[in-house]
């Protein structure tokens, strides 16, 4: 796995493989869109988005992983609820999976729920998404199938 540097430690330096996580605003529509359809044509639906288009679903927190400068990876997260929860969505571009960056969202997003006093991470994924059932179940992941897609539970460890 690459040797990634956080968006708590630092902003818009590279480390090895040029990848960096850094945090995302407004600013950043443009790119979000641009990754997002590269990989969904315009309007269809995903379940990071309902329809790629303007504006975005709103978020307390995002961060994305660059890869020489190129936005590969999004995590989109809730503050924490009053369930000890925080919910989130990892979204990779499909031709950069397997290289560590769903790892580097997670684990900021991980940080995040520290820092909120979280004591679980929730994802949703449909239930044909076998390379999210099982990248979660690495980070220790309970799967409950509810209405036809999977619950996914991580816990926050420390």
């Amino acid at each position: 796995m690459a040797n990634l540097a956080m968006c708590r430690d630092v902003v818009g330096l590279a480390e090895r493989d040029s990848m960096v996580v850094r945090q995302l605003g407004p600013g950043n529509e443009a790119e979000i869109l641009d990754m997002l359809n590269g990989c969904l044509p315009l309007g269809r639906s995903s379940h990071f988005f309902p329809a790629v288009q303007l504006p975005l679903p709103t978020a307390a927190w995002s961060a994305g992983v660059f890869v020489a400068n190129e936005l590969k990876g999004i995590a989109h997260a809730t503050n924490v609820l009053c369930e000890g929860q925080i919910e989130a969505l990892l979204f990779v571009e499909e031709g950069w999976r397997r290289r560590g960056i769903g790892s580097a969202l997670l684990d900021e997003v991980m940080n995040r729920a520290r820092r909120g006093k979280a004591n679980t991470i929730r994802l949703v994924c449909e239930r044909t998404d076998w390379p999210m059932r099982h990248f979660a179940k690495r980070f220790g992941a309970r799967l409950d199938l509810v209405l036809g897609q999977i619950v996914v539970e991580i816990p926050v460890t420390s």
